[in-house]
C-alpha cells in the first residue's frame, strides 16, 4: 500500500501559522488584527488604492472591508476618497 502524499494545503496552513505564531504577539500590543496589518502594509507599499484592488491584495472579501476601513477611519489609520 502506497504511503499517502502530504497534503500541500495543509503543509501551507502550518506553515503560515508557524510565521504568524511570531508576528501575534506583536499586533496584539498594538491591537490590531491580521486583517488590519495586511491591509496597512498593502496600503504602504501601493499607497492609494480602490476599495476591490485592497480587497483582491489583501486577501479580503469586499464586503468585509466596509467595516474594517470604517473604523480605521475613526482611528485616523486610514483615509476613505470619494
Amino acid at each position: 500500500m502506497p504511503t499517502p502524499r502530504p497534503s500541500l494545503t495543509l503543509t501551507l496552513l502550518q506553515a503560515r501559522e508557524a510565521a504568524m505564531a511570531f508576528f501575534r504577539p506583536l499586533l496584539n500590543e498594538h491591537e490590531m488584527t491580521e486583517q488590519q496589518w495586511r491591509v496597512f502594509r498593502i496600503l504602504r507599499q501601493q499607497g492609494e488604492l480602490e476599495s476591490h484592488q485592497l480587497a483582491h491584495l489583501a486577501c479580503i472579501f469586499k464586503r468585509c472591508m466596509t467595516g474594517g476601513v470604517s473604523g480605521e477611519e475613526r482611528g485616523c489609520s486610514v483615509q476613505r476618497w470619494a
